[in-house]
């Protein structure tokens, strides 16, 4: 009798142990979100940087946050699927109204840049650069629309671009700031004798999705980030500087038309992308 009452609290004492370990499991696995930024390899500075802010956002709100680098499509993907809880750094609407939340402050400020072998080329006057032999990238949005109508050849690799302009076979090579990052840590523009044109031909604001259930933790992130700017720490992580000195701009694309939206209340938009 004694052996059976003693099985019978050791089978109670393992049942309570692994019900305690099963919480603790969920709960941790509750406080872990997966965020996602495309076209940032691991080893690059800016996904260190980014991976570090997120880490301060995280212990703002409550939550780790752990960064990952799928293909652009494939992030796409995960967030409708709910595979990852949000989605970093993508154009106004790249997702559709019903597919996800989009915070409204803004999470980076993308540059788009000329290269060039000439001297002679204002990236202010976008009527003459429009005139120009243009190469891209092809698949940037943005070239797409600033230079519809332009002579723009389209090329898969960035490395294909500077050469293109090495050879004489067109003016500028148009190109966004971030792809630009990988390719610089092992290729030099400057000993092909091409510089990057300033000031930049355009930026645009970059933001967060959230997948549409997160609505509470899109709030939350939203008035952390807000928190990390006006703070300075997220401009001396991202940029090493000063918020004076690397004040987001304003999306030079949209503002001719409309006012940039301002608020705190996560939402979406329905405006043309122009990267992806």
């Amino acid at each position: 009798m004694k052996c059976i009452i003693l099985l019978f609290f050791l089978w109670l004492s393992t049942l309570s142990s692994s019900l305690f370990a099963s919480s603790t499991e969920n709960n941790t696995a509750e406080k872990k979100l997966v965020f996602s930024i495309s076209g940032l390899s691991e080893k690059t500075d800016l996904f260190k940087r980014s991976q570090r802010m997120l880490d301060i956002i995280s212990a703002k709100i409550g939550y780790d946050i752990e960064l990952i680098n799928p293909p652009f499509r494939r992030g796409k993907h995960m967030l409708i699927k709910g595979l990852i809880d949000a989605d970093v750094g993508r154009s106004r609407n790249y997702y559709t109204p019903d597919e996800t939340i989009r915070i409204n402050e803004v999470t980076f400020t993308l540059p788009f840049y000329a290269f060039s072998k000439r001297d002679d080329i204002d990236t202010k006057d976008t009527d003459s650069l429009r005139k120009l032999r243009i190469v891209a990238r092809r698949g940037l949005l943005f070239v797409e629309k600033f230079f519809e109508g332009s002579d723009v050849i389209y090329v898969d690799t960035l490395k294909s671009g500077f050469l293109f302009i090495h050879k004489g076979r067109a003016d500028i090579f148009v190109t966004d700031g971030f792809s630009l990052l990988p390719l610089l840590e092992s290729f030099n523009p400057g000993d092909l004798d091409i510089k990057r044109l300033t000031p930049p031909i355009a930026t645009t604001p970059l933001y967060t999705f959230f997948h549409k259930s997160k609505a509470d933790i899109a709030r939350k992130f939203e008035a952390a980030l807000i928190e990390t700017k006006k703070e300075g720490t997220y401009f001396k992580i991202l940029y090493g500087k000063e918020p004076a000195q690397t004040k987001p701009e304003s999306d030079s694309l949209t503002k001719k038309n409309e006012t940039l939206q301002k608020g705190n209340t996560p939402h979406n938009s329905k405006e043309q992308s122009t990267v992806e």
